[in-house]
């Protein structure tokens, strides 16, 4: 769901000037709406009967795209409204106003847009439909993604292995490693030698088969 220049309440026009400058600060698309005999002006001083925003009940990841310099809904009432909501991604135009769509910044909405719905067609959790969320060391490139399943389930699900599997794979071709601080450990064992290749997966487990020819030490573990 996308939502631009979320109404939040009464604004009234003192003239067609005012509107338009408030609307945009593009002069394209203000003279596009000065030149339309079919648009209505001053609709946008109408106050419909709307309801509250449940934004608590839209399962489905939301783009806010919401202007600084909106005066038609003001930016801080808007904020109000997507704040505590985890699943909505604000994004705030500096010197954007009310038709943040069709503003001077309309390049770069249009760019956000494409970005956002980017993301969500990559995303394993909306491939294989489970969430997945991330946190810790972002900043330093360390990240820590959460496969969340059902803990009352035999196994793991099979969209739990392959969203990780698309992770994991993601990680390696953009020079990253399948673990940063805590060892392979064993869920990740099976994708070891994608990252370490044949050679070098070869030469670390040559030690433990010299030491435990029968496999009888710490068995099930890779290395």
């Amino acid at each position: 769901m996308i939502l631009a220049g979320l109404p939040t309440g009464v604004w009234t026009a003192g003239s067609w000037e005012e509107e338009a400058a408030a609307r945009t600060a593009c002069p394209t698309h203000q003279g596009r709406l000065a030149n339309d005999p079919d648009f209505r002006r001053g609709a946008i001083d109408d106050t419909p009967d709307l309801p509250a925003p449940r934004l608590d009940l839209v399962h489905v990841p939301v783009l806010a795209l919401h202007g600084k310099d909106d005066t038609i809904s003001p930016l801080d009432r808007a904020l109000s409204v997507y704040d505590g909501h985890p699943g909505v991604h604000t994004v705030v135009f500096h010197g954007g106003r009310h038709d943040v769509l069709n503003d001077a910044l309309h390049r770069t909405a249009a760019a956000t847009v494409v970005l956002f719905l980017e993301r969500l067609r990559l995303a394993p959790e909306t491939r294989h439909d489970v969430p997945v969320y991330t946190l810790a060391h972002t900043a330093d490139g360390n990240l820590h993604p959460i496969i969340v399943v059902d803990p009352t389930l035999d196994r793991l699900p099979d969209a739990a292995w392959e969203a990780a599997g698309e992770i994991f794979a993601l990680a390696l071709r953009l020079g990253g490693t399948l673990t940063g601080e805590h060892g392979v450990g064993v869920l990740k064992r099976q994708w070891v030698a994608d990252e370490l290749g044949p050679t070098a997966h070869a030469l670390q487990r040559r030690p433990k088969e010299a030491f435990d020819p029968r496999g009888i030490l710490d068995p099930g573990k890779t290395l």
